[in-house]
Parts: C-alpha cells; structure tokens; sequence
C-alpha cells in the first residue's frame, strides 16, 4: 500500500498491519516476528538456497550480483550467521 502511494487501510491482521505502520514510518519491519525458531531458520534456509539458484541459473544479472553478492553471500553463505541473531 505505501509503495502504491495508497492511504492506509488496515488489511485485519494485526501483524501485517503492523509491518505496514512501520514501513511508512521509515522502519523496516521483522519479517521474521511471529515465526518460531524452526519457522524461520526454514524459511532463511529455503531464502538462502532460492538465492544461490538464481544465481546459478543467470536470473540475477552477474552485474548486480557481483555488487551485492559478496554482502549477501556473507549473510546466507555461513549458516551460523542468522541463528546468533533470534
């Protein structure tokens, strides 16, 4: 909605309207809030493995890759590095 341009209208779920607030309020929302320790270590998981095929398969230009790969290979590369941070 705010990237739309759009007034804010609650959608009814207490933790979407939350992240919402928070974007317009120039915060950048916890996707992970409400997962348990399981849930998220899954979805970062699976978030790490979508990343590395894109890669492999060319869909992430090897430009913009090259310019945030190295960051986010830090991040996703060491799967130590997310699970310190709960």
């Amino acid at each position: 909605m705010y990237e739309l341009g759009l007034p804010f209208v609650s959608v009814g779920d207490p933790l979407i309207d939350k992240w919402e607030k928070e974007v317009r309020s120039g915060v950048i929302p916890d996707l992970l809030e409400g997962l348990s320790q399981d849930e998220a270590e899954n979805l970062i998981d699976w978030s790490r493995k979508a990343y590395k095929k894109k890669v492999q398969r060319g869909m992430i230009s090897s430009t913009i890759a090259d310019g945030i790969g190295p960051e986010i290979e830090d991040l996703l590369g060491d799967d130590s590095t997310f699970k310190e941070t709960f």
